[in-house]
């Protein structure tokens, strides 16, 4: 995939008001040092654009990053989002995700630029560590490409968790104008309308597009490596020995025994 045709999503939430796992000054940091380490470790992607649901202000991020783009491109958005009341956490984040992506695909001047060929939407907080071999790898042309998690939810119902099942990483995927024109325009109201995770929301999405002969890669050629705190699962660091062991195992089980999707 070439990079020079791509453009950085990075989705966020630095005052999300209830279910805080940090303060918002720490999130405010964790975004910036985040689009810092994409600016200074990616020299050939030269557009990323930040966007934000809470309507934080963004000018002490701004003047952080000012002195390490490089020349880059780099688009700010905030935006204030509305929660229908009573929503779950679990749907307000994945209710606010789908929000941010829908926002910026409408009103992003660098997302709109004609010359892209890509998108790759990342999770804000969230820094992966072998994103240009991630992307060196997967093969031109596609429409859409993620991580489908379709068979690890069989062992975690057998473990007792009920409401396991199939999903999508919606940590990281990549994807055409074209594909987001056709498939994932609405996909904020879908997740309210259900109401699903986006994980949910996606995997659907993506099983719908390949009954339909759209060029989907359903695995990534290699493990993604993130760096980062986790927001869901009680601040958990991703870089910790027991998450690197995790890493090892999925990243064998995807080279040996890439039919199986955990």
């Amino acid at each position: 995939m070439d990079k020079r045709k791509a453009v950085i999503l990075l989705t966020g939430s630095i005052d999300p008001k209830l279910y805080k796992m940090f303060s918002s000054l720490e999130r405010e940091k964790q975004y910036t040092d985040t689009l810092k380490y994409y600016l200074i470790n990616f020299p050939e992607i030269t557009r990323i654009v930040f966007i934000e649901n809470s309507g934080w202000p963004l000018d002490n991020i701004r003047k952080e990053v000012d002195s390490v783009h490089h020349g880059k491109l780099i688009e700010f958005i905030s935006f204030n989002i509305s929660y229908p009341s009573g929503m779950q956490h679990a749907i307000r984040k994945s209710y606010g995700e789908s929000a941010c992506i829908m926002e910026g695909m409408r009103d992003s001047r660098l997302l709109n630029d004609g010359s892209l060929s890509y998108i790759i939407k990342i999770t804000g907080r969230l820094q992966i560590r072998n994103l240009s071999k991630l992307i060196d790898f997967i093969p031109e042309p596609f429409d859409f490409a993620c991580d489908i998690k379709d068979h690890g939810w069989i062992l975690r119902r057998f473990l007792g968790v009920k409401n396991a099942s199939p999903y999508c990483d919606t940590r990281i995927f990549i994807l055409t104008r074209n594909f987001y024109n056709k498939y994932f325009k609405d996909i904020h109201g879908e997740v309210r309308k259900e109401p699903l995770a986006l994980e949910t929301v996606v995997y659907k999405t993506v099983k719908c597009a390949s009954s339909e002969n759209a060029k989907i890669i359903k695995r990534f050629p290699v493990e993604p490596d993130f760096v980062g705190l986790s927001g869901s699962f009680k601040g958990n660091d991703y870089d910790s020995s027991g998450f690197r062991i995790i890493k090892i195992i999925r990243g064998a089980l995807r080279k040996f025994i890439p039919m199986v999707h955990i």
